[in-house]
């Protein structure tokens, strides 16, 4: 017999035909019958418990479905599963009808819940040109037929649930066609199972400088078709369509739901969704890349395609260090699209530049997906610490002599303004004066001879300490570089305040100390709009007062 043969090349292409054509009894002519219906729904929740611990995933494959039992006839075989493509018991009266060059999979009687069928067959004999939903299943119902490699063709079908509870009709579920030809010499095995294409890509990736000048990256995966969840996309991810069919993100009881299950972007749920889980199909998704690169500046705008510039950020604790992913998938439930963090200890102060990518396995090739959106820190990554540092060494001092405390500024990086405030034993010290610099120590840190030299300073007892009032005194300064001097990277001096010894007799091991609290000491780049992690403070400064 003479086959009408269709060589399709792609389980996309495929997959969407097999999503939105049927067969005819005679197998030689297909043509459309499904039509998009729109309806309401009901809002579905699941129970999201936030301190469940991170399940392992499970991703059963079409080989291993392979093993579990089932009903053969005239060389096929179907396989029953459940959502978690685990074996299921066949519905009862389960049968395969062979008509000519196609094979009808048929009901006897109804069964309740959603069903989820493989269909085994010789590869090396035969190859599916047509796929499509049998003449028992109406409009409420979401169909999806689609090869799973070669030789298994998955078969899933789930009710609307506007529609009435979950069940699936007595009679013609599926009609799939064959012709004769091997289909391994048609069709290349696929190498890869990463979401390799654009509307996989993640688009809210976002950046932020810590307090302890890390790098921490957020952003929400983005897995077309995986509506369940669970990290894969497979035939039981017709389910969640059923479920929130109708549904739109504005006035849904769950969005967050609708959002997970919106495959195209259009924000609602409907037909239209079946597309991305064809077109993504066998795809997974174990974690993400990170990749950083180092800026010339703030307003770098770095190529992504200059591969030889971007670096990958390891996972800590990863064995061996360079083990991929940069962050691992961690799912427990959730009924929305994941949320990742990742915190990045870069390797030198500066701005940066990141990108992420999904990441599938170490067997692929591809094993990453496409890119996401470059995200800039709007910052440096640099905690510079502040130190009090009494000059005189050893620190001992005689009533009515000065004691003179250099603040030092260490280890910034693009610093333009430092503001400060310390404590002082105010009952055996008393304030005199602070200055930018001081003859016979180092220049201030922020000193530019082309820029007027020292930067603009002020520096003032301020009053009590908010702390410990009766014991302590609060002095502040603020220098900041001479506009348009450039930022400052490195360590020095950054102010010298000079105290004059009134009294006491004895160890002082807290003369000086940075407040316990405060709001009022911050090192700011690049002008003043751009605040700097830190600083660090450093400890407590002593003095000896003698009476000999």
């Amino acid at each position: 017999m003479d086959y009408i043969v269709r060589s399709l090349s792609c389980v996309v292409v495929i997959g969407l035909l097999a999503a939105l054509t049927a067969c005819s009894g005679d197998g030689l002519k297909c043509e459309r019958s499904f039509q998009a219906r729109e309806s309401g729904g009901s809002a579905y929740w699941l129970d999201f418990d936030p301190l469940a611990p991170a399940q392992a995933p499970v991703h059963r494959s079409a080989e291993d479905v392979a093993s579990y039992p089932g009903i053969e006839q005239d060389g096929f075989r179907v396989v029953a599963v459940d959502g978690r493509l685990d074996p299921a018991q066949p519905p009862q009266g389960l049968r395969i009808r062979v008509e000519r060059e196609c094979i009808v999979l048929e009901l006897a009687e109804s069964t309740e819940g959603d069903l989820y069928l493989y269909v085994f067959y010789d590869s090396g004999a035969v190859h599916p040109v047509e796929m499509s939903r049998g003449e028992a299943l109406g409009e409420e119902y979401i169909f999806l037929a689609i090869p799973d490699g070669p030789g298994v063709v998955a078969v899933g079908t789930a009710r609307i649930r506007s529609a009435g509870e979950p069940m699936v009709p007595a009679g013609e579920i599926v009609r799939l066609r064959f012709a004769e030809g091997s289909e391994v010499s048609r069709r290349a095995a696929s190498v890869s199972s990463v979401p390799n294409d654009s509307k996989a890509a993640v688009e809210d990736l976002a950046v932020a400088v810590n307090p302890d000048a890390t790098v921490s990256l957020s952003w929400t995966e983005m897995h077309p078709g995986d509506y369940d969840n669970n990290g894969k996309v497979e035939i039981a991810d017709i389910t969640p369509i059923a479920m929130m069919y109708g549904q739109d993100i504005e006035t849904s009881d769950d969005p967050g739901r609708v959002d997970l299950v919106d495959g195209d972007r259009d924000e609602k749920v409907g037909i239209s969704d079946i597309t991305p889980l064809a077109m993504f199909y066998g795809t997974k998704i174990t974690g993400y890349n990170v990749y950083r690169t180092l800026l010339d500046g703030p307003d770098e705008d770095p190529d992504i395609e200059d591969t030889g510039r971007w670096e990958y950020a390891e996972r800590e604790g990863a064995e061996p260090p360079e083990q991929m992913p940069s962050a691992l998938r961690d799912y427990a439930d959730q009924n929305f699209r994941l949320p990742y963090t990742f915190r990045d200890e870069t390797p030198e102060p500066g701005y940066y530049a990141y990108y992420v990518r999904p990441f599938s396995q170490e067997s692929d090739d591809p094993n990453e997906g496409w890119h996401s959106n470059i995200a800039k820190t709007s910052q440096p990554t640099a905690m510079a610490t502040l130190e009090l540092e009494v000059t005189t060494d050893p620190p001992y001092f005689f009533v009515d002599s000065d004691v003179v405390v250099r603040v030092m500024l260490n280890d910034a990086a693009l610093a333009f303004s430092v503001n400060t405030r310390f404590e002082y034993r105010s009952d055996i010290l008393e304030f005199v004066s602070a200055e930018p610099s001081m003859d016979g120590f180092d220049p201030n840190v922020f000193y530019d001879a082309d820029y007027g030299g020292d930067p603009l300073f002020v520096g003032a007892r301020i009053g009590e300490s908010l702390s410990d009032p009766e014991n302590y005194d609060l002095v502040g300064f603020n220098a900041t570089k001479r506009a348009p001097a450039p930022p400052v990277t490195g360590s020095g001096p950054i102010a010298f305040l000079t105290f004059h010894v009134i009294g006491g007799d004895g160890p002082y091991p807290e003369a000086f100390r940075f407040p316990q609290s405060t709001t009022n000491i911050w090192v700011w780049g690049e002008e003043y709009n751009v605040p700097l992690p830190g600083p660090q403070l450093g400890g407590p400064q002593l003095i000896n007062i003698t009476n000999e």
